[in-house]
């Protein structure tokens, strides 16, 4: 996958940031401080997370899942795909809302939270608890807030030889940023 970063370190202590990967693009702004090998990385202002609101939860007493986003799609031509959570100690699965809006369950089983998936960005929403034993017809909406704003909390950047590297381990990618010259 094609990859295109910038960086940019001002004097007074305050930072520009770019990141072109696949279909994913964020930028990030805020303030930098050296420290002996490294450069420390803090958005700012703090990056609010795009998150789904529960608009209405009405019961399903077939006990199905059912959701819909009021909103319309997070990304036009994407089916929503959403994570069932039955026990905190089970990995979750994952399934895709039909067009009907029913969401399939493996071994009819009723999970006890959802995570709606938020496609391109490496961004978990909360989870959305599900209670009672019958199944439900959720209407959620859809909040980007600052989607698309990288959120650096005092990351640190190792120098090594003058090449900052930053590792992205949400994108399964290391950055390596090589100094410029100034014009």
């Amino acid at each position: 996958m094609e990859v295109a970063a910038r960086l940019l370190l001002k004097p007074d202590g305050k930072f520009e940031y770019e990141l072109a990967y696949g279909a994913l693009d964020e930028v990030a702004a805020g303030i930098w401080e050296p420290k002996p090998g490294a450069v420390f990385l803090t958005t700012v202002p703090a990056v609010i997370p795009p998150r789904f609101v529960v608009e209405s939860d009405q019961p399903d007493p077939a006990g199905g899942l059912w959701i819909k986003l009021s909103s319309g799609p997070v990304m036009e031509g994407a089916r929503q795909r959403i994570y069932l959570i039955y026990d905190p100690k089970e990995p979750a699965d994952m399934a895709e809302v039909g067009d009907d809006g029913r969401v399939p369950l493996p071994g009819n089983r009723l999970p006890t939270a959802i995570i709606p998936e938020i496609p391109v960005y490496p961004i978990m929403s909360k989870p959305i608890p599900l209670t009672g034993t019958s199944g439900h017809r959720l209407t959620l909406r859809f909040q980007p807030n600052d989607i698309g704003k990288a959120d650096f909390r005092a990351t640190r950047l190792a120098n090594e030889n003058g090449v900052l590297v930053m590792p992205r381990r949400d994108l399964e990618v290391v950055l390596h940023f090589k100094r410029q010259s100034s014009p």
